[in-house]
């Protein structure tokens, strides 16, 4: 489970929702491809038939950062990473930074909810991150954070992996929005 710590308005929620990130096996099986706007109006295909709808997009750009970190930096690393890709739908911190208070600044600024992986999590997704850091893994037991935090949050692939900036890290994964449900988070 993902929580959602801070929500569109930047403001912290006392029940955060929380975020269950898994790909839907049939957006998998068409490709990973959602129905158009177009037909998801109508709810029906070209051939006129019933459409079938799949979740929204998921674009999570995971942070890494250092106690020491500035939502200066960070907002310049995401503008960076940024970039080519379409806009970002959440941030997402590890666990052992949900209070850091860039991060939190950096998602209110940006108007986007802020998802706290739990460490279980960030371990599962370690065999899909492709940058393994020493500095990163004699810190935290991780490897790659950034990576695993947004890959974890997304459930799907990896768009642009680790950048580096002053004293934070960011890379940006791509999924599916597959369930919401209210709850509290740490």
């Amino acid at each position: 489970m993902i929580g959602n710590v801070a929500g569109r308005s930047g403001k912290e929620s006392p029940e955060p929702m929380l975020f269950f990130a898994s790909l839907s096996r049939r957006a998998v099986a068409a490709g990973g491809a959602c129905v158009p706007p177009a037909h998801a109006e109508t709810g029906q295909k070209e051939d006129g038939g019933p459409g079938e709808f799949f979740p929204p997009a998921l674009i999570v750009a995971g942070l890494g950062l250092r106690p020491y970190a500035t939502p200066e930096a960070l907002l310049a690393l995401l503008a960076e990473a940024q970039r080519g890709l379409p806009p970002f739908t959440h941030l997402a911190v590890p666990e052992f930074r949900a209070d850091a208070p860039a991060a939190r600044q950096a998602a209110a600024a940006l108007g986007l909810p802020l998802l706290v992986v739990p460490r279980a999590a960030l371990e599962a997704a370690q065999p899909r991150c492709p940058t393994r850091s020493a500095t990163a893994l004699a810190a935290t037991g991780l490897a790659s954070v950034a990576e695993g935090c947004a890959l974890a949050a997304a459930g799907g692939v990896l768009l642009r992996p680790r950048m580096a900036g002053e004293g934070v890290t960011c890379a940006v994964a791509s999924g599916v929005a597959a369930a919401q449900a209210a709850g509290s988070a740490a």
